[in-house]
């Protein structure tokens, strides 16, 4: 690539053209930006703070998420996801058959990823957005429920 073909790449960033991504990228990048202002505005934020930080239309962020609530659904997912991924041991039995102890461990795993969450965990949990019938959104209520049923 020439010189010149660089220069005008890097004043069309400069200028702020957006790049053109696949769906899954541009909604991962709207989700990337719902969560960073979830974390500085809680339960403040809205559809305007997240397409501003984003970088997009308002048009393109309903063209991903039919209304807030979903955007607030596919966070928790992910969030969920998240904490599965850094707690892998704690979906699974006990090798030394210490249910309490992996109980006691789980409180504690969802208590400190709460806290890391910041201003997101308010608007992530305690919304009052709840998922529509028939689609399941993982709470920790239901991964401590799992795990005494297998200890029973």
């Amino acid at each position: 690539m020439s010189i010149a073909a660089n220069r005008g790449r890097s004043a069309s960033r400069a200028a702020g053209v957006r790049r053109r991504l696949e769906p899954d990228e541009r909604r991962q990048e709207i989700l990337d930006a719902a969560e960073r202002v979830l974390r500085r505005m809680g339960v403040r934020a809205r559809v305007d703070d997240v397409v501003r930080e984003a970088r997009v239309a308002k048009g393109t962020f309903y063209v991903y998420f039919e209304s807030w609530d979903e955007l607030i659904l596919a966070l928790r997912k992910g969030l969920f996801e998240e904490f599965a991924w850094q707690y892998p041991e704690l979906r699974e039995a006990p090798q030394n058959g210490d249910w309490l102890g992996l109980i006691e461990k789980l409180a504690a795993a969802i208590v400190e990823f709460a806290i890391e969450l910041e201003g997101l965990h308010d608007a992530i949990f305690h919304t009052g957005t709840s998922p529509p019938k028939g689609v399941e959104v993982p709470h920790a209520e239901t991964m401590l429920a799992d795990i005494l049923r297998q200890g029973s």
